[in-house]
């Protein structure tokens, strides 16, 4: 795997056995649910022109604990079991923008485009690239700085990344 990063780009670094710090997973406020166990390997890091970015594979879960018979049982639920991008924009930004995928909308046609302005993520932006919004659903305490973020460019990498994975 050093060897690939390396090859894309020899500023990158790897490292087998690191992984995103969890204030960066807890912070980003993208689940719901603080993970009790968090772990994680394959941390590259990186810089492209002024935005330096982290990705790891990560594993969050929480647990529960119930009582049955007089015996306490923990099972543990995932929260979180992928790839996890941090990245900063070296921009000054006042408010959160969350960017999804638009699960409700495919499921459920418009009825799941009314579910989704039903949320605790802000306002529900609506983006000129079709493409952009069949796949995925923005929140953002501000409109303008959504616009901002998600430039033309941007979108469209989002979902040449989406295509490239299936994910």
């Amino acid at each position: 795997m050093s060897k690939i990063v390396t090859l894309i780009n020899p500023n990158y670094t790897y490292e087998p056995d690191k992984h995103i710090e969890q204030s960066h997973f807890t912070n980003s406020a993208l689940f719901l649910t603080t993970p009790d166990r968090y772990n994680g390997d394959d941390l590259i890091t990186g810089k492209i022109d002024k935005t330096d970015f982290e990705f790891s594979e990560i594993k969050a879960d929480y647990k529960t604990e119930t009582t049955k018979d007089g015996k306490k049982e923990t099972e543990w639920h995932t929260i979180f079991n992928g790839i996890f991008f941090h990245a900063d924009f070296n921009k000054n930004l006042e408010g959160r923008t969350f960017v999804l995928p638009d699960t409700a909308e495919k499921l459920l046609g418009k009825f799941g485009r009314k579910l989704q302005k039903i949320n605790n993520r802000g306002q529900l932006v609506q983006l000129e690239d079709p493409r952009f919004e069949k796949e995925f659903v923005v929140y953002s305490s501000s409109q303008n700085e959504a616009r901002y973020i998600l430039t033309p460019v941007m979108m469209e990498a989002i979902v040449n990344i989406k295509k490239m994975y299936s994910r």
